[in-house]
């Protein structure tokens, strides 16, 4: 019976090579790369069960997760990324609609400077708790040092979901103030990549960081998030705030200044839109000036939020200059990048423009799995030496116009 066991082992153990190595590996190298293939499909196929297992496991009876998991390495990112779209699928009881961001944060209230809750001209914490529809952001912000004239922090955000509804965070805004009350606006498909489903009870956690160039400041924001399993009539899309938190030197309660309420009805150099769960966020940064025409980076994330594979075929983005005129800036017909369900694609180019401040916008086509062909919006955003928020300026030369009595 012993030799008989043995030869059970070794049938097992080639069946289990063959499997692995379906074709002879040629070197160690190449075994290397194929056994990381495997792994990477066994881990794929388990990847929402895994997540399943550790939600229920650490929250009990439908209670939050006091400390999820958050993720160190870009295996893990990519799990997260899998197990979202692998959620979706599971979840989502109705179509794709299309969650204009800025419209569901400005519907839900922006807080004013004047609001009590932003605590202005009082000390304000380096941990902060909010809870929206029963969603609680929490956010630790964590002091990093100095470079030069740049100090920086990590900050940590945790989300619990303690309703009863299963809901997808789609996309973020961020609002960095310095002691100087300088401004640096983000706005972003997800966070890290990611744009995590939570059912009730679950929870997601992601660490990300900022510099500032003063020793102290604060940030807030909001998160928008869909409903997946809501019914007709319930709601279908809310705005999680983040409460204002501190950037200390010393991790502790500052008292520091809000923002310049006249930046809020301007442009910042940066901006999100979804069209049929495809998020474009784009952001501008001032380049140089060379033969008096300005030029910008852009740098563009799309994030894939729907439950198939998705093509980006090209784009088109146009500028605005300081007196309202547009012209066609750079297009590209030729990316034809494939995006995995849950995954993202990352974009850099150059556009010039004849003033200091400009605009631009325009879009990204996409073709889904279904052999629709779609324009991805790139929603306007600003462009400005440093960095500041800056007109509409297509809408001001309208507005002149509409003035001008010839």
């Amino acid at each position: 019976s012993g030799l008989m066991w043995r030869l059970v082992v070794v049938a097992l153990a080639a069946v289990g090579l063959h499997l692995i190595f379906p074709t002879k590996p040629r070197s160690w190298k190449q075994a290397e790369v194929m056994l990381k293939q495997r792994l990477a499909s066994v881990e794929s196929i388990l990847a929402p069960y895994m997540w399943r297992v550790e939600v229920q496991s650490s929250t009990g009876h439908g209670s939050t997760t006091d400390s999820p998991r958050v993720a160190q390495s870009e295996a893990q990112v990519s799990m997260d990324k899998r197990t979202s779209a692998a959620l979706y699928t599971q979840h989502a009881n109705r179509g794709s609609n299309d969650l204009n961001a800025d419209q569901v944060r400005l519907r839900d209230g922006v807080p004013l400077w004047s609001d009590e809750s932003m605590r202005c001209g009082q000390a304000i914490p380096a941990k902060t708790k909010w809870s929206t529809h029963e969603v609680e952001v929490e956010v630790l912000s964590i002091y990093k040092g100095s470079a030069g004239v740049e100090h920086g922090w990590a900050y940590q955000v945790t989300f619990r979901n303690k309703s009863k509804k299963t809901v997808q965070m789609l996309t973020r805004h961020w609002v960095f103030v310095d002691e100087k009350r300088t401004v640096n606006e983000v706005k972003g498909p997800g966070a890290r990549g990611v744009t995590p489903v939570l059912i009730p009870g679950g929870s997601w956690a992601y660490e990300s960081g900022t510099s500032l160039r003063t020793a102290r400041g604060s940030f807030y924001g909001s998160f928008q998030f869909e409903v997946l399993d809501a019914a007709p009539g319930e709601l279908e899309s809310f705005s999680a705030r983040v409460a204002r938190t501190a950037l200390s030197p010393e991790d502790k309660s500052e008292n520091v200044p809000c923002a310049r309420e006249a930046d809020r009805d301007k442009l910042p150099a940066t901006s999100v839109a979804s069209t049929s769960r495809v998020i474009v966020g784009a952001t501008s940064r001032f380049k140089h000036e060379r033969d008096g025409k300005f030029e910008f980076l852009w740098d563009v994330q799309i994030n894939n939020a729907r439950s198939d594979a998705i093509m980006v075929l090209g784009y088109h983005i146009e500028v605005v200059d300081s007196s309202g005129n547009r012209a066609v800036a750079v297009a590209n017909k030729k990316v034809k990048k494939s995006v995995d369900a849950g995954d993202a694609f990352r974009l850099q180019g150059v556009i010039g423009s004849p003033t200091s401040v400009a605009n631009i916008d325009g879009y990204f086509d996409v073709r889904l799995s279904s052999g629709e062909d779609i324009r991805a919006q790139l929603a306007i955003l600003g462009c400005s030496r440093v960095g500041s928020p800056v007109g509409h300026y297509e809408v001001l030369r309208l507005l002149r116009e509409d003035q001008d009595p010839d």
